[in-house]
């Protein structure tokens, strides 16, 4: 019952709808990153980036539709659904990548070359 009080609390009447330009700044943030994975990225390094890129994406959508008080119940598409399409797509390309290109992928992360 709190968790339907604060969630209804957050979306009260008068509160301002500027969160809608906020959802967009998110979903073109989401987006950039696939265009440059066509240029930057080895093909066999694709689905450890996808992976980890997901992942900190998934994160990001959920913290703002925690901070911004989205209704989990609502009938069209929120932040939550955003947060778990991105949760699904960060698991798949878990499953789907090898790990020894994970493995080389985080040592070139750490030498920084």
């Amino acid at each position: 019952m709190s968790l339907w009080k604060t969630e209804h609390y957050r979306n009260a009447p008068g509160r301002s709808e500027g969160w809608v330009l906020d959802m967009l700044a998110l979903v073109g943030l989401a987006a950039m990153p696939g265009f440059l994975f066509v240029w930057f990225v080895p093909l066999p390094f694709l689905p450890p980036v996808i992976c980890l890129v997901s992942f900190l994406i998934a994160c990001a959508f959920a913290w703002f539709a925690h901070s911004s008080g989205a209704d989990r119940r609502a009938a069209g598409l929120s932040a939550w659904d955003v947060a778990g399409i991105f949760t699904v797509v960060w698991i798949g390309a878990a499953m789907a990548s090898d790990h020894t290109y994970l493995i080389r992928l985080f040592e070139i992360l750490a030498t920084g070359a």
